[in-house]
């Protein structure tokens, strides 16, 4: 991807169990910069990263836009805790989330690939 995605959130509102995690929270994460989300366990770090994905199929009101435009598929987020699949190879695991979404292609491979070497495991796709 060329240009970095930036989020913006305006105005969300998403309540659980009759809680408001989020009540007129806006927020702009800005493309290719490092952002920490930090704060205690339940206040809702996750539900956010998991509505800004699309990961989860949460209610919520309020506003999530991308920019550039149409870069929502572009976006994913990995939780702290080990939640890999033992019995897929390193490759597949990176690859999962896209997998949801829509079909693999040799160019999401070499993606996957690529990811893989910038986290210091090349030549461990296949394991």
């Amino acid at each position: 991807m060329s240009n970095p995605v930036s989020v913006h959130l305006r105005n969300i509102r998403f309540t659980f169990n009759d809680t408001a995690l989020f009540d007129g929270f806006s927020l702009t994460l800005e493309g290719g910069k490092c952002t920490c989300l930090l704060g205690q366990s339940g206040c809702g770090k996750s539900t956010l990263l998991g509505l800004i994905s699309g990961n989860v199929n949460l209610r919520y009101t309020g506003q999530i836009d991308f920019s550039p435009p149409g870069q929502a598929n572009h976006i994913g987020w990995m939780a702290q805790d080990d939640l890999l699949l033992p019995w897929l190879s390193v490759r597949d695991n990176v690859l999962l989330g896209a997998k949801l979404r829509f079909e693999i292609t040799p160019g999401l491979v070499e993606q996957a690939d690529q990811f893989i070497q910038a986290a210091g495991l090349e030549g461990y796709g296949d394991a």
